[in-house]
Protein backbone atom coordinates (compact mmCIF):
# COMPACT_ATOMS: atom_id res chain seq x y z
CA UNK A 1 0.00 0.00 0.00
CA UNK A 2 0.96 3.15 -0.63
CA UNK A 3 0.64 6.60 0.96
CA UNK A 4 0.94 10.38 0.01
CA UNK A 5 3.92 12.64 1.22
CA UNK A 6 3.88 16.30 0.93
CA UNK A 7 4.29 17.75 -2.63
CA UNK A 8 2.66 15.00 -4.45
CA UNK A 9 4.89 11.98 -3.65
CA UNK A 10 4.31 8.92 -2.88
CA UNK A 11 6.45 5.82 -0.71
CA UNK A 12 5.31 2.45 0.49
CA UNK A 13 4.19 2.54 4.36
CA UNK A 14 6.67 0.65 6.46
CA UNK A 15 4.72 -2.28 8.61
CA UNK A 16 5.98 -4.67 11.13
CA UNK A 17 5.88 -7.34 8.20
CA UNK A 18 8.70 -5.32 6.54
CA UNK A 19 10.83 -4.61 9.53
CA UNK A 20 10.67 -8.79 10.34
CA UNK A 21 12.04 -9.68 6.44
CA UNK A 22 14.76 -7.35 6.66
CA UNK A 23 16.27 -7.88 9.85
CA UNK A 24 15.64 -11.63 9.28
CA UNK A 25 13.39 -12.54 12.23
CA UNK A 26 10.05 -13.16 12.76
CA UNK A 27 7.45 -10.61 13.09
CA UNK A 28 6.39 -11.94 16.75
CA UNK A 29 10.39 -11.20 17.60
CA UNK A 30 9.92 -7.60 15.97
CA UNK A 31 6.73 -7.07 18.39
CA UNK A 32 8.26 -8.10 21.43
CA UNK A 33 11.45 -5.63 20.67
CA UNK A 34 9.04 -2.80 20.14
CA UNK A 35 7.11 -3.80 23.13
CA UNK A 36 9.72 -4.11 25.04
CA UNK A 37 9.91 -7.44 25.95
CA UNK A 38 13.25 -8.72 27.90
CA UNK A 39 13.13 -12.31 26.20
CA UNK A 40 14.93 -11.48 23.27
CA UNK A 41 18.49 -11.62 22.49
CA UNK A 42 20.94 -8.89 22.89
CA UNK A 43 22.13 -9.10 19.31
CA UNK A 44 18.56 -9.82 17.84
CA UNK A 45 17.17 -6.86 19.59
CA UNK A 46 20.06 -4.75 18.49
CA UNK A 47 19.53 -5.62 14.65
CA UNK A 48 15.59 -5.21 14.93
CA UNK A 49 16.25 -1.46 16.14
CA UNK A 50 18.43 -1.24 13.58
CA UNK A 51 16.20 -2.01 10.71
CA UNK A 52 13.65 0.24 13.06
CA UNK A 53 15.33 3.31 12.75
CA UNK A 54 16.48 2.97 9.26
CA UNK A 55 13.01 2.29 7.97
CA UNK A 56 11.12 5.12 9.73
CA UNK A 57 8.63 2.49 11.77
CA UNK A 58 6.44 4.83 14.81
CA UNK A 59 7.85 4.88 17.63
CA UNK A 60 5.14 4.63 19.64
CA UNK A 61 5.35 0.75 18.39
CA UNK A 62 2.87 -1.82 17.89
CA UNK A 63 0.89 -1.21 21.22
CA UNK A 64 0.14 2.51 19.61
CA UNK A 65 -1.27 0.91 15.89
CA UNK A 66 -3.43 -1.71 17.66
CA UNK A 67 -5.30 0.28 20.83
CA UNK A 68 -3.60 -0.05 24.37
CA UNK A 69 -4.98 -3.75 25.46
CA UNK A 70 -3.76 -5.62 22.22
CA UNK A 71 -6.87 -7.67 22.59
CA UNK A 72 -8.65 -8.56 19.32
CA UNK A 73 -12.62 -9.50 19.82
CA UNK A 74 -13.70 -12.91 18.03
CA UNK A 75 -17.33 -13.30 17.52
CA UNK A 76 -19.07 -16.65 16.96
CA UNK A 77 -22.18 -17.91 18.03
CA UNK A 78 -20.91 -21.16 20.03
CA UNK A 79 -17.97 -22.35 20.62
CA UNK A 80 -17.57 -26.01 19.70
CA UNK A 81 -15.29 -28.92 18.70
CA UNK A 82 -16.62 -28.49 14.66
CA UNK A 83 -16.12 -25.47 12.23
CA UNK A 84 -15.67 -22.89 14.84
CA UNK A 85 -13.44 -23.85 17.24
CA UNK A 86 -11.05 -23.91 14.32
CA UNK A 87 -11.69 -20.57 13.40
CA UNK A 88 -11.02 -19.56 16.89
CA UNK A 89 -7.78 -21.62 17.07
CA UNK A 90 -6.19 -20.28 14.09
CA UNK A 91 -7.17 -16.92 14.63
CA UNK A 92 -5.44 -17.25 18.27
CA UNK A 93 -2.47 -18.65 16.78
CA UNK A 94 -2.25 -15.58 14.28
CA UNK A 95 -2.89 -12.92 16.47
CA UNK A 96 0.52 -14.68 19.06
CA UNK A 97 2.35 -13.78 16.37
CA UNK A 98 1.65 -10.48 16.20
CA UNK A 99 1.65 -10.10 20.08
CA UNK A 100 -2.10 -9.92 20.92
CA UNK A 101 -4.54 -11.80 22.13
CA UNK A 102 -8.33 -12.60 20.84
CA UNK A 103 -11.63 -12.17 22.97
CA UNK A 104 -14.22 -14.05 22.47
CA UNK A 105 -17.68 -12.69 21.80
CA UNK A 106 -19.89 -15.66 21.68
CA UNK A 107 -23.75 -14.47 20.42
CA UNK A 108 -25.85 -17.65 21.07
CA UNK A 109 -28.46 -17.26 17.89
CA UNK A 110 -29.36 -14.01 19.90
CA UNK A 111 -29.74 -10.97 17.40
CA UNK A 112 -29.68 -8.23 19.72
CA UNK A 113 -25.91 -9.53 20.12
CA UNK A 114 -25.10 -10.15 16.66
CA UNK A 115 -26.65 -6.35 16.04
CA UNK A 116 -25.03 -5.04 18.58
CA UNK A 117 -21.12 -6.92 17.53
CA UNK A 118 -22.19 -6.40 14.03
CA UNK A 119 -22.59 -2.58 14.84
CA UNK A 120 -19.19 -2.73 16.69
CA UNK A 121 -17.35 -4.12 13.91
CA UNK A 122 -18.85 -1.46 11.25
CA UNK A 123 -17.59 1.02 13.39
CA UNK A 124 -14.12 -0.15 13.70
CA UNK A 125 -14.16 -0.80 9.55
CA UNK A 126 -15.22 2.99 9.56
CA UNK A 127 -12.48 4.19 12.12
CA UNK A 128 -10.35 2.30 9.56
CA UNK A 129 -11.83 4.11 6.68
CA UNK A 130 -10.84 7.94 8.43
CA UNK A 131 -7.46 6.63 8.86
CA UNK A 132 -6.58 4.96 5.66
CA UNK A 133 -8.77 6.50 3.32
CA UNK A 134 -6.08 9.04 1.66
CA UNK A 135 -3.78 5.65 0.98
CA UNK A 136 -6.11 4.68 -2.16
CA UNK A 137 -7.88 2.08 0.04
CA UNK A 138 -11.35 4.01 -0.04
CA UNK A 139 -13.42 1.75 -2.10
CA UNK A 140 -11.70 -1.41 -0.12
CA UNK A 141 -12.27 -0.03 2.88
CA UNK A 142 -15.87 1.05 3.04
CA UNK A 143 -16.82 -2.23 2.59
CA UNK A 144 -15.55 -3.06 5.97
CA UNK A 145 -18.31 -0.73 6.78
CA UNK A 146 -21.14 -1.64 4.59
CA UNK A 147 -20.56 -5.74 5.24
CA UNK A 148 -21.21 -6.53 8.41
CA UNK A 149 -24.46 -4.15 8.52
CA UNK A 150 -25.66 -5.66 4.86
CA UNK A 151 -25.35 -9.06 7.00
CA UNK A 152 -27.23 -7.62 9.83
CA UNK A 153 -30.30 -7.20 7.79
CA UNK A 154 -29.85 -10.53 6.00
CA UNK A 155 -29.35 -13.14 8.89
CA UNK A 156 -32.95 -12.80 10.94
CA UNK A 157 -33.89 -14.61 6.96
CA UNK A 158 -31.47 -17.48 7.53
CA UNK A 159 -31.73 -20.96 9.48
CA UNK A 160 -29.37 -21.05 12.37
CA UNK A 161 -27.14 -23.07 10.41
CA UNK A 162 -26.63 -20.25 7.61
CA UNK A 163 -26.58 -17.72 10.23
CA UNK A 164 -23.24 -19.35 11.63
CA UNK A 165 -21.78 -19.38 8.25
CA UNK A 166 -22.63 -15.90 7.26
CA UNK A 167 -21.17 -14.53 10.60
CA UNK A 168 -18.05 -16.86 9.85
CA UNK A 169 -17.47 -15.06 5.96
CA UNK A 170 -18.71 -11.69 7.25
CA UNK A 171 -15.77 -11.78 10.29
CA UNK A 172 -12.98 -13.61 7.24
CA UNK A 173 -14.16 -10.83 5.16
CA UNK A 174 -14.01 -7.78 7.45
CA UNK A 175 -10.48 -9.03 8.38
CA UNK A 176 -8.99 -9.88 5.39
CA UNK A 177 -10.20 -6.16 4.25
CA UNK A 178 -7.66 -4.97 6.86
CA UNK A 179 -5.07 -6.94 6.09
CA UNK A 180 -5.37 -6.22 2.38
CA UNK A 181 -4.99 -2.50 3.29
CA UNK A 182 -2.33 -2.73 6.09
CA UNK A 183 -5.02 -0.72 8.20
CA UNK A 184 -2.81 2.10 9.95
CA UNK A 185 -4.32 2.11 13.60
CA UNK A 186 -1.22 4.91 14.41
CA UNK A 187 -2.92 7.87 12.77
CA UNK A 188 -5.63 9.41 15.17
CA UNK A 189 -9.43 10.00 14.60
CA UNK A 190 -9.78 13.88 13.23
CA UNK A 191 -12.22 14.11 16.78
CA UNK A 192 -12.51 18.02 15.82
CA UNK A 193 -14.32 16.77 12.05
CA UNK A 194 -16.33 14.31 13.05
CA UNK A 195 -19.99 15.59 12.73
CA UNK A 196 -22.13 15.23 16.15
CA UNK A 197 -24.47 17.70 15.75
CA UNK A 198 -28.20 17.66 15.22
CA UNK A 199 -29.63 17.05 11.88
CA UNK A 200 -26.29 16.03 10.07
CA UNK A 201 -28.09 12.97 9.23
CA UNK A 202 -30.49 15.07 6.76
CA UNK A 203 -27.60 17.14 5.14
CA UNK A 204 -25.55 13.87 5.14
CA UNK A 205 -28.28 12.04 3.00
CA UNK A 206 -28.45 14.95 0.35
CA UNK A 207 -24.86 15.22 0.32
CA UNK A 208 -24.99 11.48 -0.65
CA UNK A 209 -27.83 11.85 -3.32
CA UNK A 210 -25.80 14.49 -4.63
CA UNK A 211 -22.66 12.93 -5.30
CA UNK A 212 -24.27 10.49 -7.32
CA UNK A 213 -22.04 7.71 -6.17
CA UNK A 214 -23.55 4.40 -5.47
CA UNK A 215 -20.85 3.40 -2.92
CA UNK A 216 -21.09 6.68 -1.34
CA UNK A 217 -24.86 5.89 -0.80
CA UNK A 218 -24.60 2.79 0.32
CA UNK A 219 -22.18 3.34 3.33
CA UNK A 220 -24.79 6.84 4.07
CA UNK A 221 -27.36 4.36 4.58
CA UNK A 222 -25.70 1.80 6.67
CA UNK A 223 -23.32 4.13 8.81
CA UNK A 224 -26.71 6.48 9.62
CA UNK A 225 -28.58 2.65 10.48
CA UNK A 226 -25.50 1.82 12.65
CA UNK A 227 -25.08 4.70 14.38
CA UNK A 228 -29.06 5.12 15.14
CA UNK A 229 -28.24 2.11 17.39
CA UNK A 230 -24.43 2.91 18.44
CA UNK A 231 -24.25 6.44 18.24
CA UNK A 232 -20.48 6.35 17.24
CA UNK A 233 -19.91 9.39 15.09
CA UNK A 234 -17.03 8.08 13.57
CA UNK A 235 -19.75 6.10 10.91
CA UNK A 236 -21.04 9.16 10.29
CA UNK A 237 -17.37 10.55 9.60
CA UNK A 238 -16.49 7.86 7.44
CA UNK A 239 -19.93 8.52 5.12
CA UNK A 240 -19.49 11.97 5.06
CA UNK A 241 -15.73 11.44 3.85
CA UNK A 242 -17.48 9.00 1.16
CA UNK A 243 -19.77 11.53 -0.07
CA UNK A 244 -16.58 13.77 -1.10
CA UNK A 245 -14.09 11.96 -1.80
CA UNK A 246 -16.18 8.59 -4.12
Amino acid sequence: MKVSEPGGARQEKVTIRHVAQEAGVSIATVSRVVNGHSDVSAETRQAVERVLRERGYPAGGRRARIAATGLIGVTMPFVNPGYFAQILSGAAEALYEQDLRAVLCPTRHSHERETSLLDQLASGGAAAYVRNADGGGAIGLLHAVTSPLASEMLLPWLEEADQDAALGYVWQAVAALHVAYDVDRSTPLPDGDVPTAEGFAEELVDRAVASGDEHALKLCEAALRSFGRSGDSVLLAAAADACERL
